[in-house]
């Protein structure tokens, strides 16, 4: 497949004769193999959001997942994926106890 300049396009998700699937058809691929393999219930989407949740609790700086994800603002970043667990508001306290 081309793009408008005669680039050629590489896609991550094709049919079967290499053209652009439909995100519908990703969505339920991927649910059909969490039902397949009695996975946790977890959407297409919920990946993007267990990846964020993840990097950010591996200390990946904020900036380089709002640019991994697409966000044109940091802010879309910090108020949807920051949450903040128990672990985490104990290890800021912790900062304190060696001063």
């Amino acid at each position: 497949m081309l793009d408008e300049d005669g680039t050629p396009v590489n896609l991550l998700f094709t049919k079967k004769n290499g053209s652009p699937t439909y995100l519908d058809g990703i969505s339920n691929c991927f649910k059909e193999i969490v039902q397949k393999y009695k996975l946790p219930k977890l959407t297409f989407h919920g990946l993007r959001h267990s990846y964020a949740s993840y990097a950010i609790s591996i200390g990946i700086n904020f900036k380089v997942i709002q640019e991994q994800l697409g966000h044109a603002n940091i802010r879309e970043t910090l108020n949807t994926y920051s949450h903040i667990d128990r672990a985490q508001k104990e290890k800021a306290s912790d900062l304190f106890d060696n001063l």
